[in-house]
């Protein structure tokens, strides 16, 4: 039976342990496979995602590699191509609002806690990607997330914006812990890929 894919991006702390350990028992719970990529240093990363400009073919290389390690994974696994979804925490969090329209339609849904930030382009995909965001009120990089839902929802998406009163930027990590990440799970399997075709539109 085909696997739904989630792919974790970390922050800058430059290594994928961390959130492949918030998001593991998670996707073992709700039946996921899990790949969470360090960017990678032999191809320029510093540790930190950015806007993908490390990438030698700038941030569009950097989409296309992501894309080629989910190829790895479709090679490896019986993936079902409709339900592969793309999450981000911190400053991966903000390299999923640079680039989820980009990744889209492959990705059916996006979730960015503890970051987010709008798209580098003034193009919306065609068929308007869902995403959840998830951030505490004393998040220092609260003002970001907030330009990534405006942004998601002037290109018509369907936003969740799950703002956690009292949290501050390590309490995301904490709360999907203590929950929230089979909460976004679930929202992510009640969201298929309904875009698997389609053009860009202008905002």
């Amino acid at each position: 039976m085909p696997t739904p894919l989630v792919i974790s991006l970390h922050g800058d702390e430059g290594s994928p342990k961390a959130s492949h350990g918030i998001w593991q028992q998670a996707a073992r719970d709700n039946g996921y496979v899990l790949l969470s990529p360090a960017c990678p240093r032999e191809l320029g990363c510093t540790g930190r995602w950015g806007d993908g400009s490390w990438h030698r073919d700038g941030p569009a290389g950097s989409v296309a590699w992501i894309n080629a390690q989910i190829d790895a994974v479709e090679a490896a696994y019986n993936i079902d191509r409709s339900r592969i979804y793309l999450v981000g925490g911190s400053r991966g969090a903000v390299y999923v609002g640079f680039h989820a329209h980009a990744l889209a339609p492959r990705i059916a849904a996006a979730a960015m806690y503890a970051g987010g930030y709008s798209s580098l382009t003034s193009t919306c995909a065609s068929c308007a990607l869902p995403v959840y965001i998830l951030v505490g009120g004393r998040d220092n990089l609260l003002d970001i997330a907030t330009k990534a839902r405006d942004w998601f929802l002037g290109c018509g998406s369907e936003v969740v914006f799950d703002k956690m009163r009292g949290v501050a930027h390590r309490g995301a990590g904490k709360s999907l812990l203590a929950g929230k990440a089979n909460t976004i799970l679930d929202w992510f399997s009640a969201r298929p890929n309904v875009c698997l075709t389609g053009t860009a539109r202008r905002r």
